[in-house]
């Protein structure tokens, strides 16, 4: 056997195992639609995930500036009992 012939027969079998995996999971990869429906479906799913990141990320940044408003009016209030100025 030849290495060409190897390498041949490790592809259809390697092929053949990868098809097998998919069929397992129910993804039926030699139907075009069903190809296309499978790559939608991933699409969604980032997407879901970039959207659920960026909300995220705001989240945190309006919990951060809040805590620093917070902390930031309870200086003004100790200074301005410091002064006098407190509430009466």
């Amino acid at each position: 056997m030849q290495e060409e012939e190897a390498r041949q027969i490790a592809r259809e079998a390697a092929g053949l195992a990868v098809q097998e995996v998919f069929y397992r999971l129910g993804l039926f990869v030699d139907e075009p639609e069903e190809l296309r429906e499978y790559r939608k479906d991933f699409a969604f799913i980032r997407a879901q995930r970039r959207t659920s990141e960026t909300i995220a990320q705001h989240v945190r940044r309006v919990a951060i500036g809040l805590g620093v408003t917070g902390l930031i009016y309870v200086i003004w209030q100790g200074l301005m009992l410091a002064l006098g100025r407190g509430p009466e």
